[in-house]
């Protein structure tokens, strides 16, 4: 994945040296990946990184005309403030131009870190002043992972990097393996590794060639949370204003930006503040292997009016003769971060790539303007789980609750973007440059100023739609809404796609078991493919039963998988079988289980 990794220490210059390398070829995933490193002595660094070549960031070190401020830099900034002057807007943005941010530190350093906006980690090494700073974005969506020796810093974009390094972190921790089956991530900046951690959200950490670095912060949500209430009137025509400066910032490189268009709300919000030039953003829409969904059909519908391309990107058979590789990639993409059922995000992202190098997402729109909170306890497959583990998972419980003691935007920000959210913008970020407008740094501000009740649900954003780009609001979304004020109408055109949505997530994730004894005897019908892939591109429910039953069994089943401490294998193995019968939907089970035995061979045990 691109980012940086990295050593500070005055000792053993060689074998920093070494260890740097080590560091840096766990990241290579990809062949058009740009790599370089940098080293500055005096303080003892040793840094490399990854970008994706042509990126924004490929073109690392920075240093500065003085040539005393050098800096690396992963990730990609969208400047609001000064920007005529440092960083004129532009829709051709140049491999390389992340030089500005040099400047921007050179004439303001005490503001420069809360100053940027979008989603980064950096080193900076001013030189003049003998100190470097460690730093990352505020919402936490690039991770800086660290460990501390007696004489060394290390630190890294991606958590295999210093398990290369370090056999004694290559152990599963219990408490974050009980937030991981509870909550479906360790919180609190954990990871499920023994005593690894990475840097909190708005992190700037100093060096100044002592031991210890000075870990400070130069962003804290607390600030946020003063911000004035405004009355609903003057939020909405306060947003109204910006919405459309703030797409713009992220809306850029035509040719080289390719839209992920869907039949909802979140980037038609996107489309309704542009007026495109014909053909320069292709837009595109993930399909699954039965049929053509509504997300694509609508999609398609929203591109033709607004004079751009669109595909849908369909899963082939490759997929499922390949899947054995993509699962496994998966894991090691993300650091077991994404489960296994991210193999067909990482196939659809590759795709992907091959139209656009940069996807432009509505991702985190339903999240911010709608209050969308995916993130929350999870059930346990408390059955096949080992009872020494329940201390854990109750202890998972009790933290939940602590870290959910905040608002609800401050949760989804800040807590849900960096822990939840994680694992598959890693994965989405290995293979293509990600950007979303929803996590800029002015509308999260905005959104603060919202009066209670207003980002809870889509009122909003059909409003926004409909003043922004009436053409756009005469196109129901993929759920049958209409952006057009129709009233009961608007109602009544909406239960048949409400009926097919929830038929299809019936007869994929959501089957009942007092279903499938019904659903194996009409097996030999395929009855739910007559409601798969008429809104979702996946359905892992009938894919691990059929297509994917060899290899979930010869994963699961394997003397090594069913040893595992934390695992009842009497159990384990009533819940393959039964799945791979078709007489039970543990299909979440069964995808919680692959990624935990993944991510022992793929990051514990493969070294």
């Amino acid at each position: 994945m691109p980012g940086i990794t990295g050593i500070i220490s005055k000792k053993n210059p060689e074998a920093r040296d070494n260890e740097l390398n080590t560091m840096l070829n766990c990241m290579l995933r990809d062949n058009d990946y740009a790599t370089g490193r940098y080293v500055y002595e005096p303080l003892g660094i040793y840094v490399g990184w990854a970008a994706h070549k042509g990126a924004f960031d490929a073109r690392m070190p920075i240093i500065s005309e003085s040539e005393d401020v050098a800096l690396v830099f992963s990730g990609e900034e969208f400047h609001a403030k000064s920007s005529n002057i440092l960083h004129p807007p532009s829709r051709n943005r140049e491999q390389g131009d992340a030089s500005y941010l040099v400047r921007l530190y050179e004439d303001n350093p005490g503001d420069f870190f809360s100053s940027l906006n979008g989603w980064f980690s950096g080193l900076l090494i001013d030189m003049r002043r003998g100190r470097a700073y460690l730093f990352n974005d505020r919402y936490c969506m690039h991770r800086i992972h660290y460990h501390e020796t007696s004489d060394a810093f290390y630190f890294a974009s991606e958590a295999k990097s210093l398990l290369a390094l370090f056999p004694e972190l290559r152990r599963i921790d219990e408490k974050g393996l009980g937030e991981y089956l509870r909550c479906g991530t360790p919180l609190e900046n954990r990871t499920i590794f023994s005593g690894l951690s990475y840097m909190p959200g708005g992190s700037r950490w100093i060096f100044t060639g002592k031991k210890k670095p000075k870990k400070k912060k130069y962003f804290r949500h607390k600030g946020f949370e003063q911000t004035e209430i405004l009355s609903p009137d003057d939020f909405y025509m306060r947003l109204k204003e910006l919405f459309p400066s703030v797409v713009n910032r992220y809306l850029q490189e035509p040719g080289k930006t390719g839209i992920s268009l869907t039949g909802g709300l979140d980037t038609r919000r996107i489309l309704a503040c542009e007026q495109l030039d014909s053909g320069a953003f292709p837009c595109y829409t993930f399909a699954g292997p039965y049929r053509e969904p509504r997300d694509s059909i609508v999609a398609r519908q929203i591109a033709g009016l607004c004079n751009q391309p669109h595909h849908a990107l369909k899963i082939e058979d490759d997929f499922f003769d390949n899947f054995e590789s993509l699962a496994s990639e998966t894991i090691r993409r993300t650091d077991g971060c994404l489960d296994v059922s991210g193999a067909a995000e990482l196939y659809m992202n590759t795709r992907a790539r091959d139209i656009a190098p940069i996807r432009l997402t509505g991702n985190y729109g339903s999240e911010i303007l709608k209050g969308y909170r995916p993130f929350g306890l999870t059930k346990v497959p408390e059955a096949m789980i080992h009872p020494d583990l329940a201390k854990y998972i109750s202890l998972a419980e009790n933290t939940f609750a602590a870290v959910s003691q905040c608002t609800p935007l401050t949760f989804i920000a800040f807590k849900q973007m960096p822990w939840y959210s994680y694992g598959r913008r890693a994965l989405e970020q290995s293979v293509l440059t990600m950007r979303s407008p929803y996590l800029d740094n002015d509308l999260i501000q905005m959104a603060y100023a919202a009066p209670l009740g207003m980002l809870t649900n889509e009122t909003l954003s059909l409003r926004l739609i409909r003043e922004l780009n009436p053409t756009l609001a005469g196109v129901p979304t993929d759920r049958g809404l209409y952006a057009a004020n129709n009233g009961l109408l608007n109602k009544a055109r909406r239960i048949p796609a409400e009926f097919s949505f929830k038929m299809e997530y019936l007869a994929n994730y959501g089957m009942p078991p007092s279903m499938t004894v019904v659903d194996r005897f009409l097996r030999p019908l395929q009855w739910e493919r007559m409601f798969l892939g008429r809104h979702k591109y996946y359905h892992y429910r009938i894919w691990l039963r059929d297509q994917l039953a060899d290899y979930v069994k010869s994963i699961l089943l394997d003397p090594q998988a069913i040893s595992r401490p934390y695992i009842k294998t009497t159990a384990l193995e009533k819940t393959v079988m039964d799945h791979c019968n078709g007489k039970a939907n543990n299909t979440s089970e069964i995808l919680t289980l692959l990624s935990l035995e993944l991510l022992n061979r793929e990051l514990i045990e493969r070294w």
